[in-house]
């Protein structure tokens, strides 16, 4: 089994994890794995639950960085420059540690 992990691993490029999650979802079959996979890879990533775990971490961060535009976009006619820098300064670290967690979580997966 360990052998046919990394044979896959070496065709997809894709973690030993994630390698697992779809032989086990093609019952260990190699060739059937293979034909499907590189007949139409975003269906059987979909269909191993692999696809919706990357979309949903990407879903968070695009939807953080969406608040924080609008809090920006409300801020810039109400305060003077010196706090807008303040606060973006703020919102860009804030940034920086949800790419960093998001990069974190998605080595777990």
């Amino acid at each position: 089994m360990e052998r046919l992990i990394q044979e896959i691993q070496g065709l997809t490029q894709r973690s030993k994890d994630e390698v697992e999650l779809l032989l086990v979802s093609f019952n260990w079959n190699k060739e059937k794995f293979i034909t499907q996979y590189f007949g139409d890879m975003v269906k059987v990533l979909r269909q191993a639950g692999i696809i919706d775990q990357q979309l949903e971490l990407e879903e968070k961060a695009l939807k953080e960085k969406e608040k924080q535009k609008s809090s920006l976009k409300s801020l810039k006619g109400k305060q003077g420059k010196g706090k807008l820098k303040e606060i973006l300064a703020e919102k860009v670290k804030d940034t920086e540690e949800i790419n960093t967690k998001l990069v974190k979580d998605s080595d777990l997966i």
